[in-house]
């Protein structure tokens, strides 16, 4: 069973890190382009997507934080016999890519909750990952005829 420690939770109100110089990759390979593809690629399927922004800004003399540090690139809504299912989908560059320790965080908040959580490199496997989300809840609804939202899951 996937369990949230304190150390994880006061893992996710920790300030963001002083902004450090990134070197990107090229084009072809940035996380953007691989969110920005999964989301046509949703919208094509005619799935509900919608992308998931964090970070903080500055407003006059105030400094504004938006999103939940750590949180999954994309939510994504799909219809599962007549269930709306809430999917949550990190996106990570084809090479390199990990999650932060934030993300691991919000990674075991959603499998303790019962949300399916994934990660990608390419729209081709988004959709496949939806996919195979949609199949083992259908698989459970025509087995055991009814899902519980109760349940903690480790995988």
């Amino acid at each position: 069973m996937a369990k949230i420690s304190t150390k994880d939770l006061e893992q996710l109100d920790q300030p963001l890190p002083e902004r450090t110089i990134r070197h990107h990759s090229p084009k072809s390979e940035l996380e953007s382009s691989v969110v920005k593809s999964a989301t046509q690629a949703a919208k094509a399927m005619g799935w509900y997507v919608e992308r998931r922004n964090t970070g903080a800004a500055s407003s006059g003399d105030s400094f504004v934080r938006y999103g939940t540090p750590g949180g999954a690139d994309l939510i994504v809504v799909v219809n599962v016999c007549g269930l709306p299912v809430h999917i949550e989908a990190e996106a990570k560059r084809p090479s390199g890519g990990r999650q932060s320790p934030k993300q691991v965080v919000f990674e075991k908040m959603c499998k303790c909750m019962g949300i399916p959580y994934f990660m990608f490199t390419s729209a081709s496997e988004f959709v496949d990952g939806v996919k195979k989300i949609i199949e083992s809840i259908q698989k459970k609804i025509e087995t055991v005829g009814k899902i519980d939202y109760n349940v903690c899951v480790d995988k």
